[in-house]
């Protein structure tokens, strides 16, 4: 029997957050805003992008012929177009909201 495509992504975001994909961004969200802070806008840059990275990724996983992965690539595409503000300006307002949807997710899937 094949899983509902609504509980298909549930294990997989369950796994994703257990493998540490979310804790891998919030971790380099939290890099990305003590370069902020440093001024170091080169490795500020660097790991802003390694953040974008993952949620492309993630994004590239989605079966997009499932209505609820439609919402989530929304909410991937939000919080890319959210880092490439952030890196553009190096605002860690900005970087704090893509941080709390990440965190948010991270502990909605354990």
């Amino acid at each position: 029997m094949h899983p509902t495509p609504k509980l298909f992504y549930q294990e997989f975001h369950h796994y994703v957050a257990k493998d540490g994909t979310y804790d891998g961004i919030i971790k380099f969200i939290n890099q990305t805003m003590i370069f902020n802070d440093q001024g170091n806008i080169e490795k500020s840059s660097n790991t802003n992008m390694k953040v974008q990275a993952i949620i492309n990724e993630l994004r590239a996983t989605l079966d997009l012929d499932v209505e609820i992965a439609g919402e989530f690539e929304d909410l991937y595409i939000f919080m890319n177009e959210r880092l490439v503000e952030a890196n553009l300006t190096k605002d860690n307002a900005i970087l704090d909201e893509v941080l709390e949807l990440a965190t948010e997710f991270r502990d909605t899937w354990k």
